[in-house]
């Protein structure tokens, strides 16, 4: 059998590799409450596209499995996935004196691309 390293360079190689895991364009922060709300929509983002989603949205729920208590990374895990697939997100948005929650399906990837 093949050294480890050199498996690895040549499965790094090969062209059936898949597609590096994508985002919806929506960057995270968290409160002094430990809830991710959303600091930044980034351009030609299916984010941006859908003009949903806002500064200060808190996420709550991702493809319905609760945020809470859960690091940065494993809420990257969660969010990113094959370019062109659609991933479900549950915010609340806090408004005086409502506030809503409301889900919306974002496209991972670079919405021009579909």
């Amino acid at each position: 059998p093949m050294p480890a390293a050199r498996q690895g360079q040549a499965a790094k190689k090969g062209a059936s590799q898949p597609p590096q895991p994508a985002g919806v364009g929506l960057y995270f922060k968290t409160d002094d409450q430990g809830r991710y709300y959303v600091e930044m929509v980034l351009e030609n983002t299916s984010a941006a596209a859908t003009g949903v989603v806002k500064y200060g949205d808190v996420l709550e729920l991702v493809q319905n499995e609760s945020v809470v208590g859960r690091t940065l990374s494993q809420l990257r895990h969660m969010i990113l996935g094959p370019p062109g697939t659609y991933v479900n997100l549950s915010f609340l948005r806090e408004m005086d004196p409502d506030s809503f929650r409301f889900d919306v399906d974002l496209l991972r990837g670079d919405p021009r691309a579909y």
